[in-house]
């Protein structure tokens, strides 16, 4: 029976198949990572953010769509990683917070959510740009808005949605140069829409299980990496620093100013406990420095972004 509504243990369910979905086939979405940095996690770093959030909401049982979208909202935030993982986070996460006082959502109150998801998205991304994930969930949601009503299937109107997420996926080389000279769609995106396909499909009785095997065979060949070995990516930095009284005097535009004097693909979020900011960067130090001055630090990383280019090279199959 198709559901004209979701509750709190059918929210778990998709959200739950669309992140497996995702984590059986992350290898095929590393392959096309040529943006921002063409390290080859983006994939990887997607699928360990979703995950993260199905570790939140695992426990509930019998719960609300508002206590689901909640836990998944703040297992998403802590565990996000790269840049197309805090992305994603926020997507999801805004997605979640927007079912308060909602016991079930129907159509039109579940599209709200991912429209919200955008929304917060794009106000996290200092300096978003289009032809990635971020275009992709806005188009599709503009679609989908279009046909959502209270009475509309979930089913069907996430149909919608998915169909026009593959529509501009497939236009992102379109937007944006670096994708369309490498022969690729945008990697972010492509996630995105295996996280809806595994959606889609539990609602159709299409469970998957988790592919426990051997890493998976890319399907997809990565193109036109020969970018210069000598090219300097600098240090993915990503921390969560957990507020101390210092909450009162934070800024976000002034740390974001003060970001931007550091690097690039900076992306901030806060709220109420913690402060979580991602950043390419020479100077992670100097970015760490940053975020102390608020707190202390919950989780933090640095990988050499550079090396991991160069591991992506050196593993690519000849041809």
């Amino acid at each position: 029976m198709i559901p004209m509504e979701i509750d709190g243990n059918l929210m778990k369910l998709i959200i739950t198949n669309g992140s497996v979905k995702l984590k059986n086939n992350h290898q095929e979405i590393n392959d096309l990572n040529v943006f921002p940095v063409p390290d080859g996690d983006t994939g990887s770093n997607m699928q360990s953010t979703m995950m993260s959030g199905v570790e939140a909401i695992k426990p509930l049982e019998d719960d609300t769509v508002e206590s689901v979208g909640k836990a998944l909202a703040r297992g998403l935030l802590m565990g996000a990683r790269g840049n197309s993982g805090v992305i994603l986070s926020q997507l999801f996460s805004g997605f979640g917070k927007a079912f308060q006082s909602l016991e079930t959502a129907n159509a039109k109150q579940f599209v709200e959510g991912l429209n919200q998801g955008v929304k917060q998205a794009y106000g996290a991304v200092i300096n978003p740009v289009e032809g990635t994930i971020l275009t992709v969930a806005r188009e599709a949601v503009e679609k989908a808005q279009e046909v959502a009503t209270e009475e509309s299937d979930v089913l069907d109107v996430l149909k919608t949605y998915l169909e026009a997420a593959r529509v501009s996926l497939e236009n992102t080389p379109e937007l944006l140069p670096v994708l369309k000279e490498s022969g690729v769609v945008d990697s972010g995106g492509a996630g995105l829409i295996e996280i809806i396909e595994g959606m889609v499909a539990a609602l159709e009785g299409e469970i998957y299980q988790e592919d426990r095997s051997a890493k998976k065979a890319a399907a997809k060949a990565a193109k036109g990496h020969e970018t210069d070995q000598e090219e300097e990516f600098g240090y993915c930095t990503e921390f969560i620093v957990q507020f101390d009284e210092s909450r009162k005097k934070f800024n976000k535009d002034k740390l974001i100013k003060q970001l931007n004097r550091l690097g690039d693909s900076i992306v901030v979020v806060a709220d109420e406990e913690i402060l979580k900011v991602h950043i390419h960067t020479l100077k992670p130090g100097d970015a760490l420095n940053l975020g102390q001055e608020y707190g202390e630090f919950a989780n933090l990383k640095i990988e050499n972004m550079t090396l991991q280019h160069t591991e992506t090279l050196l593993h690519q199959p000849e041809g």
